[in-house]
C-alpha cells in the first residue's frame, strides 16, 4: 500500500510537467492566425437589375497580412460564379471590377475573396427589382443632373458616376440610353471611352445635351461619338422657345448644332421636336453601328426645359426604343438577344463531326454475323456432333458482334471531346470598320468530366464568357455551375465545368472586333436591284447571297480580294401556297435544293447545309420574325470566332460562321420608287396588340388606339416622298369601324384617313414621313377584338433623296 501512493503522486504531476515543457517552448512555434482581408463590394448604377444583361460588381480590397494572391469570386446562391485574380502585397488596397451575367435568380449575389480554396471574406448583395420592359436611363451630370424629368412611367433613371462608367461595353448592356451633361465626358479615361464606343456599336443611345458647356462634353469624346460641331449661340428667351405659357423664365443657354459626318459615314439627320421646337434644328442625331448618338442643343437641367407642359414629349422624341419581344413569346425577363441567342444555342447540338463508320466495314461486320449466326454455327457443330451446344453459341456470338461494333465506333470518335462553334458576324456598318462576333461553343463530352477551357487569346479587356441554355435533354439547367475568369493576362477562362457523359455543356461570348473586310452595296435601278459584294477580308466567303422580300441574288464563293455583282431575281417556289405571302428565309435559300432532293427520291440536305438551315431558322423564323423585307446580305466561312480548347484533353472541332450583314443602299436615278416592304414594322410601346400571321407583324385592334412604326432603312434617312400610298389588309373581313390615323410631325397631331380601298394613296404625304425615315400609323377599333383577325399595314412610296 505504502509502495502504491508514491507512484499515484507521480501520475498526478505527469500532466503538471507536460504543460511546463510545453511553456517552455518558443513562441514562434505556434501558428500565426491569419489576418483578414477588408472587402467591401457594391454594384454599380445602384444595382439595376436587368436579366440578360452584364452588372459590374464594384469591389474594394484591403490586405494588412502577407503578400497573397487572392480570387474574388461572385455568384447568385446556384449556377455559374464569375470571378477574378488579384495579386495584394501587404498593406495593400485594391479595387476590382467583376462583372456578372444576370439571370432571373440573380437578385441575391454573394461576393467571396479566396485564397487556395480558404474564403477570407464575403459579403452579400441585395439588387432591387426593376420592371423588365421600362426604358431605362442612365444619368451621368453634374451638380444638377435632370433626374426629375425621368420620373415615372416607363422609364427608369439611374445615376451613375463617372469614376463607376465601365471599361468593358457589356458593363452598360443593361441600359438603353445613357445620358451626359455638363462636361462630364472630359473625365474619361481611354478604356472608358472605347468601352462607350463598342456599347453604342451594340445599339445603344448616347444622349448628350447641353448649352455652351455642350461643346466640351463632345471635345471629350471620340471622333465617331462626335456627329456636330457645336456654335454657342445668345440665351433666347423660354417664351421664343416653348411659348407664351413659359414667359417671365430666366433665359435658356442654346447651342447652335451642325452636322459633321465622320469617315464617309452618312450625314446626321434632324430628329422632328414637338412644336414649337419644331424646325429649330436642336436635335440631331447620327447612326453609329446598331445605335444612335443624340446630340440636343438645350441644358436640361434648365428650369423653363423641366417646366415645360410638353417636356414628356420631348422625351418621347429623343429617346430610341429598344426592340421588344412580344408579350406571350418568351419569359418577361428574356430581352431580344438572349431570345436570339437562346435559339442559336440549340443548333450546337448538331455534331456532324460524329459521322457514321464506313459502310463498307459495317456491311463486313453485317454479313459475318449473319453468316456465323446461321449456316456457319450449324455446319460446325453438326461436323463436332455437338448441335445441342447452338443455346450457347449463338449468344455468345451476339456478343462478340455487339463488342466489336462498339469498339469500332469508340476507337473512330467514340472517345473524342468536340467542340462545336457557331459564330454569328454582324458588321456594324456598310464600310465594315468594327463588327460584332457573338460566339456560341457546345463541348460534347462522350463521359462525364470536369472540363477546363480557355481561349488562345489574351485581349484588354478579356472577353467575357458565360454558360448557355441549349434547352433540352443536355441542358444542365440551373445546376450547370463552373468559374469563369476574367483575367486580360489569361484570356477568358472556365474553370471546373462539370459535362455529364454522352451531353453538352454551351458557352457564349459577344465581342467587338476591327475590319472584317466584308464592304455590300445595293443599287436601286428603277425597278431593278443590283447587288455587290467585295471581300477583303482573310477567309473565303462561302455561299454569298443577297435578299431583298422575296427576291435574290446567290454570287457563289468569294475568295479574299474578289469581288461580284448581279441583279436580284424573285424567287419562283413550286408550291406558292405552301408558305403564303412570306416565304422562311432558310427556303428561300435553299428551296431550291430542298426541291431537287425531294423530287430524286426525297434525300435529306447534306449535314453541312442541315446545319445552316438550323442557324438561318434560329435567327429569322422562331419566334417573332426578325427579318422584314429590308435588304440583308448572307454568306459563310470556316473560320473560328472565340478559340475555346480544353486545358488537359484533345478534342475535335467543328466551326461554323455566318455573316449576316445589311448593305450600303445606293439610288442609280433621280427619283425612287419604294414597293412594299422597304418599311420596317415595330410596334410602339408594350407591344400587347402585336400579332404575326400570314403578312408577318401586324396589330389586332384595340378599344384603346395602338401605334405601329414603320421605318426605312438608314441610308434612305430623309427620303422625300412625292407620293405615298397606304396599303391595308387582314385576316379576317376588314371591318368598317376600324379607324386608321397618320402622325404629322409638324404639328403633333394625328390625322385619319379616309380607306375607301386597301390601297389609298396619301395627300401632302412629306408631313407624314419624318426626316428619320418613319411613320407612325395608329389603329383603333370601337369593338375591339370583335372584328378578330391580324390587321398589316405596309406603304409603297416614290420621291427623291436630298
Amino acid at each position: 500500500m505504502s509502495r502504491a501512493v508514491p507512484r499515484l503522486r507521480w501520475l498526478l504531476l505527469l500532466p503538471l510537467l507536460v504543460l511546463a515543457a510545453l511553456a517552455g517552448r518558443p513562441v514562434g512555434a505556434v501558428p500565426a492566425v491569419a489576418a483578414p482581408i477588408t472587402l467591401v463590394a457594391r454594384p454599380a448604377y445602384e444595382g439595376v437589375f436587368r436579366p440578360g444583361s452584364w452588372l459590374p460588381i464594384i469591389v474594394e480590397l484591403e490586405n494588412t497580412g502577407v503578400d497573397r494572391t487572392v480570387e474574388v469570386r461572385v455568384a447568385a446562391r446556384s449556377g455559374a460564379q464569375y470571378g477574378t485574380v488579384v495579386e495584394l502585397p501587404n498593406r495593400g488596397r485594391k479595387l476590382v471590377t467583376v462583372y456578372v451575367y444576370l439571370t432571373p435568380a440573380s437578385r441575391r449575389l454573394n461576393v467571396q475573396v479566396l485564397h487556395e480554396g480558404q474564403e477570407l471574406g464575403s459579403q452579400r448583395i441585395q439588387l432591387p427589382p426593376a420592371n423588365p420592359r421600362a426604358h431605362v436611363v442612365a444619368v451621368v451630370a453634374g451638380d444638377a443632373p435632370p433626374m426629375r424629368l425621368l420620373a415615372g412611367g416607363d422609364l427608369v433613371a439611374a445615376a451613375l458616376r463617372l469614376a463607376d462608367l465601365p471599361e468593358h461595353s457589356l458593363g452598360l448592356s443593361g441600359f438603353d440610353t445613357l445620358l451626359l451633361t455638363d462636361d462630364t465626358a472630359s473625365g474619361l479615361s481611354a478604356a472608358q471611352r472605347v468601352a462607350l464606343t463598342e456599347w453604342v456599336q451594340r445599339g445603344g443611345q448616347l444622349l448628350l445635351a447641353g448649352g455652351p458647356e455642350l461643346q466640351r462634353t463632345l471635345a471629350g469624346l471620340p471622333p465617331a461619338l462626335r456627329p456636330v460641331v457645336v456654335t454657342p449661340g445668345e440665351p433666347l428667351a423660354a417664351s421664343a422657345l416653348f411659348g407664351e405659357s413659359a414667359s417671365g423664365g430666366a433665359p435658356v443657354p442654346v447651342a447652335r448644332l451642325a452636322p459633321q459626318a465622320a469617315g464617309g459615314a452618312p450625314a446626321p439627320y434632324a430628329i422632328p421636336l414637338p412644336p414649337p421646337l419644331a424646325g429649330s434644328g436642336l436635335a440631331l442625331e447620327q447612326s453609329v453601328g446598331r445605335g444612335v448618338v443624340t446630340v440636343l442643343g438645350l441644358p436640361l437641367s434648365h428650369p423653363a426645359v423641366a417646366g415645360w407642359a410638353d417636356a414628356p414629349l420631348l422625351w418621347e422624341r429623343i429617346l430610341r426604343p429598344r426592340a421588344e419581344l412580344p408579350p406571350g413569346f418568351a419569359p418577361e425577363a428574356l430581352n431580344l438577344d438572349a431570345f436570339v441567342e437562346g435559339n442559336l444555342a440549340a443548333s450546337l447540338t448538331s455534331l456532324p463531326a460524329l459521322e457514321l463508320p464506313p459502310l463498307g466495314l459495317l456491311a463486313g461486320l453485317v454479313l459475318a454475323y449473319i453468316v456465323l449466326v446461321g449456316p456457319g454455327t450449324y455446319l460446325v457443330l453438326r461436323r463436332f456432333d455437338r448441335q445441342a451446344l447452338g443455346w450457347i453459341v449463338v449468344p455468345l456470338l451476339t456478343l462478340l458482334f455487339a463488342a466489336l461494333t462498339y469498339a469500332v465506333g469508340y476507337r473512330q470518335r467514340g472517345g473524342d471531346v468536340v467542340l462545336n462553334t457557331v459564330t454569328l458576324v454582324e458588321p456594324l456598318d456598310e464600310r465594315g470598320t468594327a463588327a460584332r462576333l457573338r460566339s456560341f461553343v457546345g463541348v460534347f463530352s462522350p463521359e462525364r468530366r470536369s472540363y477546363t477551357l480557355r481561349s488562345d487569346t489574351a485581349d484588354t479587356p478579356a472577353p467575357l464568357l458565360r454558360p448557355l441554355s441549349i434547352q433540352g435533354p443536355w441542358d444542365p439547367g440551373p445546376a450547370g455551375g463552373g468559374l469563369f475568369l476574367q483575367d486580360p493576362a489569361r484570356g477568358a477562362e472556365a474553370r471546373d465545368v462539370e459535362v455529364a457523359q454522352w451531353s453538352m455543356r454551351a458557352f457564349a461570348s459577344d465581342v467587338i472586333t476591327g475590319d472584317v473586310g466584308l464592304r455590300a452595296r445595293l443599287v436601286i435601278d428603277g425597278d431593278q436591284l443590283i447587288g455587290e459584294v467585295e471581300n477583303r477580308g482573310a477567309y473565303e466567303l462561302i455561299d454569298v447571297t443577297l435578299v431583298q422580300g422575296d427576291q435574290l441574288v446567290r454570287l457563289g464563293d468569294l475568295a479574299p480580294g474578289e469581288a461580284r455583282r448581279g441583279a436580284l431575281t424573285r424567287r419562283q417556289v413550286a408550291q406558292p401556297d405552301m408558305f403564303g405571302p412570306t416565304l422562311p428565309m432558310s427556303y428561300l435559300l435553299y428551296g431550291e435544293e430542298m426541291e431537287r432532293l425531294s423530287r430524286s427520291g426525297g434525300q435529306p440536305l447534306p449535314p453541312e447545309m442541315q446545319q445552316r438551315v438550323r442557324i438561318i431558322d434560329a435567327l429569322y423564323s422562331y419566334g417573332p420574325p426578325v427579318r422584314s423585307g429590308q435588304p440583308v446580305l448572307i454568306a459563310w466561312a470556316h473560320a473560328p470566332g472565340i478559340q475555346l480548347r480544353p486545358a488537359t484533353v484533345r478534342a475535335d472541332t467543328q466551326q461554323t460562321m455566318l455573316f449576316s450583314a445589311t448593305p450600303q443602299i445606293a439610288l442609280a436615278g433621280a427619283e425612287t420608287s419604294l414597293p412594299p416592304g422597304w418599311l420596317a414594322p415595330r410596334i410602339e410601346g408594350d407591344a400587347t396588340a402585336a400579332c404575326f400571321g400570314g403578312m408577318g407583324m401586324g396589330l389586332l385592334p384595340q378599344l384603346e388606339p395602338e401605334v405601329l412604326q414603320l421605318l426605312l432603312p438608314r441610308d434612305l434617312y430623309g427620303f422625300r416622298p412625292a407620293e405615298l400610298t397606304l396599303l391595308t389588309s387582314s385576316d379576317g373581313p376588314w371591318s368598317d369601324d376600324l379607324q386608321v390615323e397618320l402622325y404629322d410631325w409638324g404639328s403633333a397631331n394625328w390625322e385619319t384617313q379616309q380607306l375607301h380601298q386597301r390601297a389609298q394613296a396619301v395627300a401632302e404625304p412629306e408631313r407624314f414621313l419624318s426626316s428619320h425615315g418613319m411613320l407612325r400609323v395608329r389603329l383603333r377599333s370601337e369593338r375591339g377584338l370583335a372584328n378578330a383577325g391580324c390587321v398589316y399595314v405596309d406603304a409603297r412610296l416614290r420621291g427623291t433623296m436630298p
